[in-house]
């Protein structure tokens, strides 16, 4: 007995994983990307009280 895929969910599963390995960034790549937003959202803080209340 043969079995049909009717609503397609073979393709849509596969879909899902192809667009998944797509994405895939490397642990280090991540810390990297990590640490760059963590030093922008330093950078754009106020370092005084009188630019904290500009």
């Amino acid at each position: 007995m043969k079995l049909l895929d009717t609503a397609g969910r073979v393709d849509a599963f596969k879909a899902k994983m192809a667009g998944a390995k797509s994405k895939l960034i490397s642990k280090s790549e991540k810390r990297r990307a990590k640490k760059d937003r963590k030093l922008q959202e330093e950078s754009a803080r106020p370092t005084s009280l009188s630019e904290l209340r500009k």
